[in-house]
């Protein structure tokens, strides 16, 4: 058959339909991602006009989301000073309290990988190791190859030095660059084939870029966002680059940037890294330790998902506007931190211990639930165990006694897993997020009615 019948019969002509279609795209993807950076400065209406269009690119049906998860977890950052335990020199062994969670059932876990934390469980390191080193220790290859689907990094490298610095030397940004180019590579050469997703990011923003000092009404200096803005630009590029230059399969490293503060910017318009950092930037995911919107005193009396549903939409919402262009499917803000503890339970309701015991499951799975509904690909609690602020932990520091929510999540975790492996025998793959979130919503309305109902009794 020659040409032109090819091209008649359409057996060419589709295939170089398709080949232009895919083309095309990429080179409007190209165009769209150029127009958004050189007018998110200057006229940023019109940037997230592009920046909208370029993402209606990427959320095209059937699009592969970027990872799959029970959606709830936890955190262990490391082993913190006023945290005793007798199990391990006096302190609480993180690699114990990371497997307390995968005897739970939960595949995620956000941890902050240091020579700091080995020394505070007496393993020692000499000089100073870079943060692929870290990781390459016995200590943490043994936590990383716990059964989780999804790890999260507080990681700034050289502790953050960078930071305070107002404008990094090229030898400050070339070390900062490897550091997590080696680290990125390390992850996805390590780990490939393993179906685990990293995401590398930081401790909370807006008290790293000195908003602590500031307060709520007013900027945070230009100055500091500046130099925020680099060093959270030298690390988005070089976990980029790694990926890119890296052969892998079946894992994934992505970055965040982690930031408390939204309803300043949103509300009162004051430099936030929400408005002054990540609209400029690469990051691919958003996490938000977000006690500032929905922390126990800022969700009104009484505690329900109605009184909860619009402070979570206009503050998710509004930090959804700020994100910029990148190929990721679906939803990229996720909750990082929240909490709250049984004391302030006690005595903001005026009721007794164990009602608070109870209180504080019902409530932590209706915000759970409520974040879910938005579309949040993650929501971690504060935390497996309890910090100098009061009892948040799911596991008693001194006894290793779980708290009631402990076994609600565990409950939900065993729910999660069963879901998850008739889907997988009935459809031969693993859920789609919506499909996922969907089925959990009505697995934690049951779970929520019932500790509702202990409450009334």
């Amino acid at each position: 058959m020659n040409i032109r019948a090819l091209v008649c019969s359409g057996i060419l002509f589709s295939g170089a339909a398709l080949s232009f279609s895919q083309d095309s795209g990429t080179l409007e993807k190209e165009k769209l991602r150029t127009e958004y950076y050189s007018l998110i400065g200057s006229d940023p209406v019109a940037a997230r006009k592009a920046r909208d269009r370029y993402m209606e690119l990427v959320n095209v049906p059937n699009a592969k989301p970027p990872f799959f998860s029970f959606v709830i977890g936890s955190q262990w950052p490391s082993p913190l000073d006023e945290n005793k335990f007798p199990s391990h020199h006096g302190k609480f062994s993180q690699l114990e309290a990371c497997q307390i969670m995968v005897d739970a059932g939960s595949d995620i876990l956000k941890i902050s990988p240091s020579k700091k934390a080995l020394e505070e469980q007496g393993i020692p390191y000499s000089g100073s190791p870079s943060l692929d080193e870290v990781i390459q220790t016995p200590f943490y290859t043994q936590l990383l190859g716990l059964p989780f689907r999804v790890m999260l990094f507080w990681a700034h490298g050289a502790e953050g030095k960078y930071l305070q610095n107002k404008n990094m030397s090229a030898q400050d940004r070339d070390s900062l660059y490897q550091e997590f180019h080696k680290l990125t590579k390390h992850l996805l050469t390590q780990y490939n084939g393993t179906g685990k997703t990293f995401l590398i990011g930081n401790w909370e923003g807006d008290w790293l870029a000195g908003g602590y000092k500031i307060g709520h009404n007013a900027d945070i200096p230009e100055e500091k966002l500046r130099s925020f803005r680099e060093w959270l630009d030298v690390r988005t590029r070089a976990i980029d680059d790694a990926k890119a230059s890296t052969p892998h399969q079946n894992v994934e490293v992505y970055s965040y940037l982690e930031f408390n503060s939204v309803k300043s910017a949103r509300i009162k318009n004051f430099k936030r890294l929400v408005n002054s950092v990540l609209p400029f930037s690469r990051v691919d995911f958003v996490s938000l330790s977000s006690y500032e919107f929905q922390g126990f005193h800022s969700w009104p009396e009484p505690k329900t998902e109605a009184n909860l549903k619009g402070i979570i939409g206009e503050n998710l919402d509004y930090v959804e506007s700020m994100l910029p262009p990148r190929d990721i499917v679906g939803k990229r803000v996720f909750i990082g931190e929240i909490g709250y503890t049984w004391e302030e339970i006690t005595k903001k309701q005026n009721i007794t211990l164990d009602q608070a015991k109870t209180e504080q499951a019902r409530i932590a799975l209706i915000q759970a639930k409520v974040n879910m509904e938005w579309g949040t690909p993650l929501w971690l609690w504060w935390a497996t165990f309890s910090s100098f602020e009061g009892t948040f932990g799911l596991v008693d520091n001194t006894t290793g006694a779980p708290s009631l929510l402990y076994d609600e999540l565990k409950a939900y975790y065993g729910w999660a897993a069963e879901f998850t492996k008739r889907y997988q025998t009935e459809h031969g793959g693993l859920p789609a997020p919506e499909v996922f979130r969907k089925a959990a919503m009505e697995q934690l309305d049951r779970q929520i009615a019932r500790l509702q109902s202990a409450k009334s009794h």
